[in-house]
């Protein structure tokens, strides 16, 4: 199941990575084409809840009847929102805004050791510490890894710290909050809630900065490699969360994020950009995740 989540995690960061250089490259449309791409995953979620379930309706009464689905609404969108923000302020800072973004890796671990009981997720899948100790000296190596990682690496000035810090978060409660429930309820029901709900928020939005009086000069590639990179991203989310706990999916996806860059800076610019450290590191951070996965996952 790891090496199966690892695949899918990697076509998720793929399809993630191709779907915001296209809506990054038609910013006079960012909204639009993020309401597109929330609207092709919705009608995904939906055929996938048709193709499994006996309706779309049944499906989705139980998420709709725990509370829990509105936290996974709001730190959806606003992860989002952030990421953008934070990506638009501190542009001059690409590697600190990495840094942040693999601290989740660190971030989502801890949140899910203080939420689970809290928030009555114990039936989801779970990491068995054996101790605080034990808990403590992973979250050190983890963090070990980061800093190794980015030490030697140049930054420029942050313009703004709390974006910086707010994105991670924000994305960390977003990848506990919507793993636990999909992992509770089923991917496809909890994914058709949050496409639909992104989709109009991201429409409103474009109706109000008036956006959709631009759409007419956009090429249609852009338009289907949206789609279709939205329509990819439900399976693939939906299927990996069956299988790893919300601490390897953070971790997996970090990882397999940093391969896609590789391998698209690669192809794109035809420059290979991870040193041998840096691929050292990868490396080892992968296998010591297969094997805590090996003998702690419950």
């Amino acid at each position: 199941m790891f090496f199966i989540g690892f695949m899918l995690l990697l076509g998720v960061s793929f399809s993630t990575a191709i779907n915001l250089k296209f809506i990054s490259g038609y910013r006079q449309l960012g909204n639009v084409l993020s309401s597109l791409a929330c609207l092709s995953s919705m009608f995904m979620s939906a055929l996938g809840l048709m193709l499994i379930n006996d309706g779309v309706m049944k499906s989705i009464t139980p998420v709709l009847s725990d509370w829990r689905i509105l936290p996974v609404l709001t730190v959806e969108f606003t992860s989002f929102y952030f990421a953008k923000k934070n990506f638009e302020f501190n542009s001059n800072s690409i590697t600190t805004i990495k840094c942040a973004m693999l601290s989740s890796i660190v971030i989502v671990p801890v949140l899910s050791l203080v939420l689970t009981p809290l928030m009555g997720f114990q039936s989801t899948l779970l990491v068995g510490y054996d101790s605080m100790w034990e808990f403590g000296v992973c979250m050190t190596v983890l963090m070990s890894f980061i800093g190794l990682y980015f030490f030697d690496k140049r930054s420029g000035t942050v313009k703004s710290w709390f974006y910086l810090v707010a994105s991670p978060l924000s994305l960390s409660l977003s990848m506990f909050f919507s793993t636990k429930l999909m992992q509770t309820h089923g991917g496809f029901s909890v994914m058709l809630l949050v496409s639909t709900s992104n989709c109009v928020l991201f429409f409103l939005i474009a109706i109000l900065s008036g956006e959709l009086v631009k759409i007419k000069n956009t090429p249609p590639k852009v338009y289907a490699v949206v789609v279709g990179t939205g329509i990819a991203l439900v399976p693939l989310n939906v299927y990996a969360a069956t299988m790893i706990a919300v601490e390897f999916i953070t971790l997996l996806k970090r990882l397999s994020q940093i391969v896609v860059g590789v391998v698209l800076d690669g192809i794109i610019h035809r420059r290979y950009t991870l040193s041998l450290k840096d691929t050292l590191l990868v490396i080892s951070l992968f296998i010591m995740a297969l094997i805590f996965y090996n003998i702690k996952q419950v």
